[in-house]
């Protein structure tokens, strides 16, 4: 298992990881979310030796890997932009790893040829990868990083450089390539969609860190900060005060099934917890509606001048018009409270 432990690397008086404490247990997928600049390629850099650590320690099975170089720590690393050797083959670039291991020939070829079926690339051992898809060249890259049989696979935006109907398809491919696998793995994306499809857990990571470590259920139902619940893409956040058992904020009084935690002042509301109800409390005016295809995204604006816009999706209903009135019950159960 790896641990992190009070990790920090500075780049001069630059602070890119601050005191990151972090666990991969066997066969965890952890999904490293967060904006860029935010330290992800910086912790995997770290891991896996590449960065010299100004504090803490990183350890594999209980040993700390202080002094232990790059190549003996046997982790397998997919970098952010593949990489690849363009004066390679596709033979020459998967076998990379084993080469530099002393592997003979037959073991290289073999293993090779089994890397390449496991990513859906039989046949291309003689392709030179500047002249493969964006898909293609990934699959590559996660064929060179697997070959050498790592303990521990690091994916840095292994989809990032690759368009959406694409990231969606090899992103399905990952997730039973990976619970075939049985490797602990670390993905980093900056894709909140990404993160929580791929990982048993989800660290989000910013300026250096660690916001919150979470399942991604628990993440989505229960961010732990504004922070982590605007970069989930959850906006709908208010301060609110109390009075009796009602909460009064900016777009009216809600009341919410418990009372608020002691010292907490913001809620937030998702968007599909809110749901058009002539009796419902909260009177609003619909401003902008998006289509997303499996739902509809509407912006409406409710209570004073100063109350931030409302987002709410609708599923298989008759969509309000733009300027229409419509009044938006909110579960009681549902309200949720932000430090």
């Amino acid at each position: 298992m790896l641990r992190l432990s009070g990790v920090e690397v500075r780049y001069g008086p630059t602070v890119a990881l601050a005191n990151v404490d972090l666990d991969v247990g066997t066969a965890e997928q952890l999904a490293v979310l967060g904006p860029s600049g935010s330290g992800k390629s910086t912790l995997l850099r770290a891991i896996a030796g590449l960065e010299p650590l100004g504090a803490g320690r990183v350890e594999w099975d209980g040993r700390d890997l202080s002094g232990v170089p790059s190549h003996r720590r046997e982790f397998g690393l997919m970098f952010q932009d593949y990489a690849l050797f363009p004066h390679r083959d596709v033979q020459g670039n998967v076998a990379f790893g084993l080469e530099m291991r002393g592997a003979d020939p037959a073991t290289i070829t073999a293993r090779v040829a089994e890397m390449l079926d496991l990513v859906g690339l039989s046949g291309y051992e003689r392709r030179q990868v500047t002249q493969l898809s964006g898909g293609e060249q990934q699959r590559v890259a996660l064929a060179r990083a697997l070959a050498p049989t790592p303990r521990l696979l690091m994916l840095d935006e292994p989809l990032g450089a690759l368009d959406r109907a694409l990231r969606t398809s090899l992103l399905t491919e990952l997730a039973g390539l990976f619970a075939e696998l049985r490797l602990p793995i670390i993905y980093v994306t900056h894709d909140q969609e990404e993160a929580l499809a791929v990982g048993d857990r989800v660290a989000v990571l910013r300026a250096g860190r660690i916001e919150a470590v979470l399942t991604p259920a628990e993440l989505w139902r229960s961010p732990p900060s504004e922070f982590v619940a605007r970069f989930l893409g959850l906006g709908n956040i208010a301060p609110f005060e109390i009075a009796g058992d009602e909460l009064v904020t900016p777009w009216g009084s809600l009341r919410p099934s418990m009372a608020p935690p002691a010292g907490q002042s913001r809620l937030l509301l998702r968007p599909d917890d809110l749901v058009p109800d002539p009796d419902g409390t909260i009177e609003a005016v619909v401003v902008a509606q998006t289509f997303r295809g499996d739902h509809t995204s509407l912006i409406v604006r409710a209570g004073d001048e100063a109350a931030p816009p409302l987002e709410f999706h609708l599923r298989d209903s008759a969509l309000p018009a733009i300027g229409d009135r419509i009044r938006l019950r909110v579960d009681p159960s549902a309200i949720h409270f932000l430090p």
